[in-house]
This record gives structure tokens, sequence and C-alpha cells, in this order.
């Protein structure tokens, strides 16, 4: 790469053994890329994500020149013009995009060797990517993050939400390191560290006339406004199925993309809403809600799964999160019976 004998310049004097055990708690890739990059380096990417010397200036506390003299430095080294001045912004040149991609891949791959590191002296560092469903989400999954946290505070957690289908492939692309489902279909690439099976229900006021009832049917449900996932959920294509099967046209509904709406819907005393039943959960808290299991004779449960990417080896950071979650979850599972 043409910038590479260019690129590090590693600064300051060794740290001392203090400094070493501080660095045991703040050790993170943005504290690596400090000790590793130049400063004109680390000054060039944040002019370049935000267009704006001054703006810099105030987001890495210094002043004006002094980032103007680390661009001047740096573009002075490389003999390439980094930015065009468009007046009021600057924008990237090609040299400066070429230099800015590189950048970024390495900054991405700190991750990797803060983790390698941290193993080293038996701690853990690092970020571990999550995709999840929302009704997992908005129940199990914050007790187990804050569990995890304070077991290893050193290790950010990143959350996404998404549909069933969505979570599996956010795993298979690389987008997560560890998803939380339901029926699982990509077997190929995907392994499942934790099983579930969760009866799908309905969740209703407990002033509603289903909330009475032992089980109902979807043709109960249907004769009352209901709550909806919006397409790609698994709640929703078992809806879809069940419907189609029984030959019963779609209800009044509103459709929304997060679990904790609908069941303010729910609170309402007018909606139904459809959701599993993590069996490894030992109540249904939902305070003045009640779960009511629906009678699915073409399907018994949905399969909650834990899942990682088989063709890949997890970074320190995830691996530890999952063998967490993991040992977290079949220990509810054993306390619900």
């Amino acid at each position: 790469m043409l910038f590479n004998r260019h690129l590090v310049a590693i600064f300051g004097s060794a740290p001392s053994r203090e400094q070493g055990q501080a660095m045991k708690v703040e050790l993170s890739p943005a504290r690596m890329a400090e000790a590793i990059y130049s400063r004109s380096l680390i000054y060039f990417a944040s002019v370049a994500e935000t267009g704006s010397i001054r703006e810099t200036s105030r987001r890495l506390n210094v002043a004006p020149s002094a980032v103007s003299r680390q661009l001047v430095h740096l573009q002075e080294r490389l003999g390439v013009k980094l930015f065009d001045n468009l007046g009021h912004s600057l924008r990237l040149a090609p040299a400066g995009q070429e230099l800015l991609q590189y950048y970024r891949s390495i900054v991405e791959n700190l991750d990797v060797t803060v983790g390698a590191i941290s193993a080293l002296h038996g701690y853990r560092t690092g970020t571990v990517r999550i995709a999840t469903v929302d009704s997992f989400a908005t129940g199990a999954l914050a007790q187990l993050i804050g569990e995890f946290s304070a077991a290893f505070p050193s290790i950010q957690i990143s959350l996404s939400i998404h549909s069933a289908v969505d979570v599996a492939a956010h795993v298979t692309d690389g987008l997560a390191d560890i998803g939380f489902t339901f029926n699982l279909r990509s077997r190929e690439t995907l392994d499942a560290l934790f099983k579930a099976d969760c009866p799908m229900g309905v969740i209703v006021a407990a002033s509603h006339p289903l909330a009475s009832k032992a089980i109902v049917t979807y043709e109960e449900c249907v004769a009352y406004p209901i709550g909806l996932l919006k397409p790609g959920s698994s709640i929703r294509s078992a809806l879809e199925r069940a419907s189609a099967s029984a030959a019963m046209p779609w209800p009044k509904y509103v459709e929304a993309t997060s679990m904790r709406f609908l069941e303010e819907l729910a609170r309402t005393g007018r909606f139904v809403t459809f959701q599993p039943r993590y069996r490894f959960m030992s109540d249904f808290r939902k305070g003045t809600l009640v779960f009511v299991p629906i009678d699915d004779t073409t399907k018994d449960s949905d399969e909650f799964v834990m899942v990682i990417d088989r063709r890949l080896n997890l970074r320190p950071a995830p691996a530890e999160f999952a063998r967490f979650a993991g040992r977290y979850l079949a220990e509810l599972a054993a306390m619900a019976g």
C-alpha cells in the first residue's frame, strides 16, 4: 500500500509499572489507536468524518490551529492533497479517501488485537455485536446483559433488533457475532448454542374477555382488534399460516416494529397481541397483562435459539459472552423446570 511506511508513528515513552496496571481497566480500541497512530492521522480521520476543523477541535478538545498544523504535516509527509477546501467545509480528495479507507480497516481490526492482548493478561475487553428479535430484547435480554456487564465491565455491547429471519442473516453475513432468534432455518452455517421451546400465545389486559380463558384459538383472537409485528417475524408468519389454513379473513389490526408498543396497545384493554412465552423464564411479569396460550394444532411451539456462525472462531469478547449467556439461560431454564 502506498501509505504503509508513513502511517504508523509510535510516540511517547514506555509505560511505567503503574501505567501498565491502569491499562488493565482502560484498554480499548480507542486507547490503542491513541497509542499506536500519530496524532496527525487521528486528527485527519476526525476531520474526514466531520468535514470541519472547528468541529474536530471541539470533539478532541484541542485548538483549531493544532488540528490545521497536523493536517499540513500529514499532507507534507505523504506528498499528496488529502482535502478539497469548499469554503465552510472540507471534502476528501481521492488520496484522502484512500487513506481514510485504510485507516478504518486498521481501526476495525484493533478490536481483535485488544481482545488478544487482554486474553494474555487474564482479562477481557472488546465489543460483542448482538442481533435479537424484539420480544427477547424487551424480556430477558436486558437482565442478561446487565449481569454480563457487571462481570465484564470492560466489554462493550452493541445491540440491534430485527425480525427472526434478519437476525439469522446478520450473523451469517458477519454483521453480528451472536443472534437470538426463532425457528432456525440456515443450519448449514449457524450453530445453536442454546435452544428452548416457546409456546405461542397472546397477551391481553387483565380486563379483556380472553384473559379468563386457559387456552384460546386463533378464531377467538381475531374476533378482536389485534396488534402485529411487521412481516418477517416468526409470530406474524405463524398467524399467516393459521389464517390461511382456517380460511379466516384478516381482522382489524395495528402493525408495528416494536413489541413494547404492542404491549402498550394490549394494556388499553381492546387489543390482542401475539407473543411467544419463554419457558426458561419462571414467570410472565408484564404487570397488568395476562399471557394466554394458543391452541395451535399445526405447531405446538416455536424454537428459540442463540446462534453463532459455525464457520468462524469467535473473538475473545463474543466468546466470553456466548459462554456466559449459555450458562445464564440454562440456569433460568432449570429453575423454571
